[in-house]
Formats: C-alpha cells, structure tokens, sequence
C-alpha cells in the first residue's frame, strides 16, 4: 500500500518516518595503525640508554549521497540530488631517547644524572 505524503501529513504521521530506498547512502570507511617499540641497553656500569618510538597512520574516506527525494539532512548549501567525498590522511610519530647515570660512593652517597630527547610529528 502506498501512502503520499499529503495523506500522511493529513493523518498527523510526521515527515521523516517515511524511508524511501536508495535516497541515502553513507559510505564511510576508515584505518588507523598504531606501531610501538623500544630498546633498552646498558652498556656500562650505571649508565643506561632507553629509546622508544611510536608511529601512527591514519586513513578515511566519507561518502554522501542525498537522492532527490530525500530532505533530511540535506546541507543548506546543496541542491537535491547532492553527492559528497572527505578524504583525510594524517601521519605522526613520537621518538624518545633518555639517557641516566647513577653512581654510588661510599655506600651513602648517590650521583646521577638523567637526559631526555623527544621528537614529535
């Protein structure tokens, strides 16, 4: 049975319970990687080295479509029927390097020292 929008407005059914197929499409797809890793060596008595690094990618493609029957959602600066893409690509990456000394003298005495270096994109 089908039903016009003139008697559904008439019978007080609102306007956006109607679904007509293929009017709407969202097409969103996306991917984002993470990759971690570290190394941790101590090449002396006291003195350590500690490198991390971190890299991050990520992918997305959003894809629109309003058919020209279709009125919800539509952007005030669009006609009917409207088709849009948003592409987006972001890469990054952190690297720390900390490098420490300790020294203890005479059992009740420490020294130490720490250095650090952080890179980010």
């Amino acid at each position: 049975m089908v039903i016009s929008i003139m008697s559904m407005l008439l019978m007080n059914i609102p306007r956006w319970v109607i679904f007509i197929p293929d009017q709407y499409v969202n097409n969103t797809k996306g991917t984002y990687i993470n990759v971690n890793g570290n190394l941790e060596l101590t090449p002396l008595k006291g003195l350590s080295f500690k490198s991390v690094i971190s890299a991050t990618l990520n992918n997305s493609r959003a894809g629109t479509f309003l058919g020209a029957q279709c009125n919800a959602n539509l952007p005030t600066y669009a006609s009917s029927p409207h088709a849009s893409i948003l592409n987006s690509y972001t890469r990054g990456y952190t690297w720390e390097n900390i490098l420490s000394y300790n020294k203890t003298i005479a059992e009740n005495h420490s020294i130490g020292g720490t250095f650090c270096d952080l890179l980010e994109s």
